[in-house]
């Protein structure tokens, strides 16, 4: 038997993903030769390969910024006055869900085995930049939804159908937890669980915001910079996983990952329908409040500096009228 480091050459086929290890034989014992050495991943073109990577940080770019139109808006009107409290606590809810996920997936190892036994061609779907989106997203939602006890929030509170809804989400938590730790489903199938929580939080987060836009007839304290962003991000997401499917022939990428195609696709249709109610539905709304206070503001001085110019003219009439009689 060879000795010593050897050099081989590997040919491709096809494009995909194999992992290399080493198979033992009946005289050689090797430790945890069962467990894959290292990747390799065969690809259709490499310009592609860079081009899923851009598209990558862009996507994580444009999500990461879309939370800070909403923050900074209520930081200027130090109100949260049409900033919905359901969507704010739900959000907060469920990228910690998601936070989680993307922490099993990248840095768990037996999350990660029993991801590979299942696709064994395919690789892991949760790169660096969704990592560091989840966490940033929890991060800053959590911000914004503290601003709700700093500024003036009317009479604006958390529903009861909100609070009934978290109660369930925690009883659900307890129970997937336990399924797994007595070991009545594995742990990544834990770990999928626990992410359609985050999926089932994106499809109902929005119905309130969207509802109060419709009975207030206006979108005024709800920033439609968040919308932009976050539709740009949808769009992009997407995008990079259905070509890293075609570039690796992995249609894993896209089906491995139900979590993420769902949040690409329902962010998409959410804020479509947000920027109808802002530019079609109710397009003067985002301008009205602003504009008509300082037009009476404005118009208070010159209607009250009017009226004391008549005033001074009729004195004056009165005093012309009597110096003639006189």
């Amino acid at each position: 038997m060879q000795s010593g480091p050897s050099n081989f050459t590997i040919f491709a086929k096809t494009p995909g993903h194999i992992y290399l290890g080493i198979k033992p034989t009946p005289r050689v014992n090797i430790v945890n030769a069962g467990k894959p050495i290292c990747s390799v991943t065969v690809v259709h073109f490499r310009w592609l390969n860079i081009l899923q990577i851009v598209i990558g940080w862009l996507y994580f770019t444009a999500w990461t910024v879309s939370f800070y139109p909403q923050f900074i808006l209520n930081c200027r009107r130090k109100s949260v006055v049409g900033f919905n409290f359901d969507f704010a606590v739900l959000n907060v809810i469920g990228f910690f869900f998601y936070s989680i996920y993307n922490i099993g997936l990248y840095w768990i190892p037996l999350i990660q085995e029993q991801y590979i036994q299942r696709n064994p061609l395919g690789s892991v779907p949760v790169q660096e930049n969704d990592l560091a989106f989840a966490l940033h997203a929890f991060l800053i939602s959590l911000l914004t939804a503290l601003q709700i006890l700093c500024y003036e929030r009317g009479r604006q509170r958390v529903s009861k159908t909100c609070i009934g809804i978290i109660i369930l989400i925690i009883i659900y938590t307890i129970i997937i937890c336990i399924l797994g730790k007595v070991q009545v489903t594995e742990w990544l199938d834990t770990f999928y669980f626990l992410s359609y929580i985050k999926l089932f939080i994106s499809f109902i987060k929005y119905a309130p915001q969207a509802l109060m836009n419709f009975r207030r007839k206006s979108t005024v304290g709800w920033s439609i910079g968040n919308i932009i962003l976050d539709f740009t991000g949808g769009i992009l997401s997407i995008a990079q996983m259905f070509i890293i499917a075609y570039n690796t022939n992995d249609v894993s990428s896209i089906t491995g990952s139900p979590i993420k195609l769902g949040l690409g696709v329902l962010s998409i249709g959410f804020d479509i329908l947000f920027m109808v109610q802002h530019w079609c539905l109710y397009p003067s709304s985002s301008s009205s409040p602003s504009s008509l206070s300082s037009t009476s503001s404005s118009s208070s001085p010159t209607s009250s500096s009017r009226s004391s110019r008549e005033i001074l003219n009729k004195s004056e009439k009165r005093d012309l009228k009597i110096e003639v009689t006189e």
